[in-house]
């Protein structure tokens, strides 16, 4: 049985550009989206915030794995902990250096398994995805 992978982008608005670039090839790929947060008009609203929040916690949750493009913002960080905790697979785009890091459980220690350049995020997901396929 094949099953789609479902991917979690967590960011920050400033980076709409790229999330919204990353999020695109990865659908393109085959790969499902669990929330686009992006398409969310910030708001002041307390109720709407909290629908909001927990859209996004059940897009971490049901996440195969979890796609950090660094800097996020401040509720980039609580998805990234939340990530963290669940023991999610987490890639990490630094911006900064254009460098894509998978991240190991072991956030804290910073021990990165491998370092990739920015294109081969895609790649990476993908024979992630054809992998799990071919059991």
């Amino acid at each position: 049985m094949v099953t789609t992978k479902r991917f979690y982008i967590a960011g920050s608005f400033k980076q709409l550009p790229t999330i919204t670039a990353v999020a695109t090839n990865l659908v393109a790929q085959g790969l499902t989206q669990t929330y686009d947060w992006t398409k969310v008009k910030p708001t002041p609203d307390l109720a709407a915030l909290r629908e909001i929040a927990t859209a996004e916690y059940a897009g971490v949750t049901a996440c195969d794995c979890f796609v950090f493009i660094f800097p996020g913002g401040k509720g980039a960080n609580v998805e990234f902990g939340i990530a963290t905790a669940l023991n999610k697979p987490i890639y990490m785009l630094d911006t900064t250096n254009q460098r894509l890091l998978q991240v190991p459980f072991i956030v804290w220690r910073m021990c990165i398994s491998f370092v990739v350049q920015r294109p081969r995020l895609l790649t990476t997901l993908c024979n992630w995805r054809l992998k799990d396929e071919m059991g």
